[in-house]
Parts: structure tokens; sequence; C-alpha cells
């Protein structure tokens, strides 16, 4: 495979990554009760791991998507936690009450106020 047409597919592949990452935000940011529901938990942290994974192949985008999941929000999120440990940490919980439950507890509870810099990542990235 051309080097060329592999940063295409690997631009590709980072853009589905977004895209479903996206959704899962859009779909929380609709369904408050998703926060707590082990399904889509489980889809969410899948989709978060695959899009760092993926991220580390994007030496442009890459960084910055490594950063926004790999470092720890700040106010009015009150954690240290990153959404990457998070994601990482749900198989060892109970969905229900794991990291990453409550983190999206607070993205659902203040995300309005914040949607278009979360979201703002996946703008750039999906429009290129």
């Amino acid at each position: 495979m051309s080097k060329k047409k592999k940063k295409t597919t690997t631009n590709q592949k980072l853009k589905e990554d977004l895209k479903k990452v996206r959704e899962d935000w859009e779909n929380l940011a609709a369904h408050e009760e998703l926060a707590h529901d082990p399904e889509f938990l489980g889809t969410l942290a899948n989709d978060i791991m695959t899009l760092e994974s993926d991220s580390s192949y994007n030496e442009e985008d890459g960084e910055l998507i490594h950063h926004f999941i790999s470092t720890p929000w700040g106010a009015p999120f009150a954690s240290n936690l990153t959404l990457f440990d998070a994601a990482l940490s749900l198989k060892h919980q109970e969905p229900e009450n794991s990291d990453l439950s409550h983190l999206m507890e607070d993205f659902h509870r203040y995300g309005h106020q914040f949607e278009d810099q979360f979201l703002k990542i996946f703008e750039e990235n999906l429009e290129e």
C-alpha cells in the first residue's frame, strides 16, 4: 500500500471513529438515562478506546484527539479521571456506578454549557 493511500485510509478510519463518538455524545445529551445504561457505556468505552488507538496512527489530528481523551476535564467537571481511563476501567467496575458513568452524568449535567467546546474537535476533524 502506498504511503498516500495508507494515510487516506488512516484519516478515513479516524473520521469514522470520531463520528461514532460524536453520535454517542449526542445520544447522551438527548437521553440522560444513558449515563447509567450498561450497554451504552460499553459501546461508548469501546468507541473511545478505538478512537484512542486509531488516533496514534494519525500524526496531524491524532495528537489533538489523544490530548482530548487523555487529559482530565476542567471545571465544572471535578475529576482527575480522563475519558480514556474511565473507558478502560469500565470492565473492572459496575457499569451503573463506574467512573465512565459518573463522567457521563457530569457531561449531561453541564454539557449543554460546554457542548460547543466538547464537540468542536469532532466538527473540525469531520469536515476535512
